[in-house]
């Protein structure tokens, strides 16, 4: 395997990675949209990533498929990124017209605004602060990981 595919290799094997960072926080807040085209997108990277073993070089990834890869998961990871600042502004911020303010948002603009949250369960706002910062450490790290390959793809 030449170095440039080895490159290839290791941009594909760590935007795989973030993916599934990124499919595992849209299962969890239950988020359909968000989990199809990010597992499109697993599948597309998946597929990459075997044609690059079984035939190095044979199946060019160049820097513009690369840049549209990282474009695309830039794309699922800020929206929700988004989605959980949004609900931790509602949870973090003790002034009710801020909290009514975030509410109010994220009802707008996202019609499955806190929908994740299982009724038959009684959250404190610190279980609710620890899942949310739980999530968006996940999403920033794949965001982070993201970048990285984008500004490597030129």
């Amino acid at each position: 395997m030449e170095h440039n595919d080895r490159n290839i290799q290791v941009q594909l094997e760590e935007l795989e990675f973030a993916m599934k960072n990124i499919i595992s926080v849209a299962e969890r807040r239950k988020i359909p949209g968000i989990i199809e085209n990010a597992r499109k997108l697993l599948q597309h990277i998946q597929s990459l990533i075997q044609a690059q073993e079984v035939a190095p070089g044979s199946e060019r990834v160049n820097s513009n498929l690369l840049s549209s890869l990282c474009a695309d998961g830039l794309s699922l990871a800020d929206s929700l990124i988004a989605r959980t600042v949004i609900e931790i502004r509602e949870v973090l911020f003790p002034l009710s017209e801020i909290k009514r303010d975030a509410r109010k948002f994220g009802n707008e603009f996202f019609s499955d605004y806190f929908q994740w949250k299982d009724p038959g369960i009684v959250y404190s706002p610190e279980s609710l602060m620890g899942i949310l910062e739980n999530d968006l450490h996940f999403l920033n790290t794949a965001r982070d990981i993201i970048r990285k390959n984008q500004s490597l793809a030129g």
